[in-house]
């Protein structure tokens, strides 16, 4: 059994496997004699799946919704456990995802993402990415958050992305127009 080595995970996602949000990342061989051709296409999968997140972020920065769309499966869901009230937990479905995106162009000026930590876990179609957002408002404020995500990628597409941020920082840049700057109303759980 092969362990990932801890000196390359950040204490944030340290501290996520520690309170049980994240599971322990363990990578196990697929057999004790893995074929070069059975490594390197599973080292394909591993990177082509990181791409996939990277992709994610750059069509955000791009504020490309249909680029970003694209990246999605049709029944996709995203999830973020630590959403303020007045914003959704989970957004199920390409219809409810968009609509909770379709308005960034609109309200923010510029997004840029810097990602510090990209690798997949002891299942390739599983990334765990950390990542600063440094986000500036038309209203002339700014949305400068902390991520964790971890994301769940299938034949190529995104089916989940759980997301981590700090709600405390979200609620202190919108204030009360967070529900209209996310088209937050009816449009998950």
């Amino acid at each position: 059994m092969t362990h990932i080595n801890p000196a390359k995970l950040s204490n944030a996602i340290k501290l996520l496997m520690v309170i049980g949000l994240i599971a322990p990342v363990t990578l196990v061989a697929q057999a004790k004699n893995p074929t070069q051709k059975q490594e390197k296409v599973e080292m394909e999968l591993r990177e082509q799946n990181k791409k996939i997140v990277a992709s994610m972020l750059q069509h955000l920065e791009e504020m490309n919704i249909p680029a970003w769309q694209s990246l999605w499966s049709d029944d996709a869901s995203q999830e973020m456990p630590f959403a303020p009230e007045g914003f959704p937990k989970k957004l199920e479905g390409m219809t409810v995802l968009y609509n909770q995106y379709k308005s960034l162009p609109e309200n923010f000026r510029s997004m840029k993402f810097s990602i510090e930590h990209l690798e997949t876990l002891a299942d390739p179609e599983w990334v765990v990415a950390e990542y600063k957002g440094l986000i500036e408002l038309k209203n002339g404020g700014h949305y400068d958050n902390s991520y964790i995500s971890l994301a769940h990628i299938k034949n190529g597409k995104i089916v989940l992305l759980r997301e981590y941020f700090n709600p405390i920082v979200l609620q202190n840049a919108f204030g009360q127009n967070l529900q209209k700057n996310f088209n937050v109303r009816g449009s998950g759980k």
